[in-house]
């Protein structure tokens, strides 16, 4: 009785997280630094995004080496960043215009355990998105 398990079986629709949701070429991240129409910065991270034309919001992530020198450290909070993202998805598709973000990380985010990274990436995104309903009230 060896019954194989499929993504798709085991894993709900919302919690999936396809290349549509990723910011994937150089040039996504490109337009994102270029023309940033929202800036949210913590202790740990900084919060860039764009409004795109698109009907979804999408995440790109940049984890320096510098800054999290061990790959195990880096996968660890690139895991919990792209959960958070994740979890907040049904928030994010009730802002208007949907937009792409870019996560910097900056230095001291390998002296995190894991729940002090998720309290304080659940400041962040509190923060974000209030900066995010402001602009779009802001916008005609």
């Amino acid at each position: 009785m060896n019954t194989k398990i499929t993504l798709s079986e085991s894993t709900p629709a919302l919690a999936a997280f396809p290349k549509t949701r990723r910011l994937l070429k150089p040039a996504d991240y490109r337009r994102v630094f270029e023309s940033v129409d929202c800036k949210q910065g913590g202790s740990f991270f900084t919060f860039l995004s764009r409004s795109n034309t698109l009907d979804r919001s999408r995440i790109g992530l940049v984890v320096a080496k510098r800054h999290a020198p061990k790959a195990v450290t880096r996968n660890r909070v690139k895991r919990c960043l792209r959960e958070s993202f994740r979890s907040k998805t049904t928030i994010l598709t009730k802002l208007e215009p949907q937009f792409d973000l870019v996560v910097l990380v900056k230095p001291g985010i390998d002296q995190l355990d894991k729940q002090k990274l998720r309290r304080e990436l659940e400041k962040q995104w509190l923060k974000f998105i209030n900066k995010r309903r402001t602009l779009q009230q802001e916008s005609p």
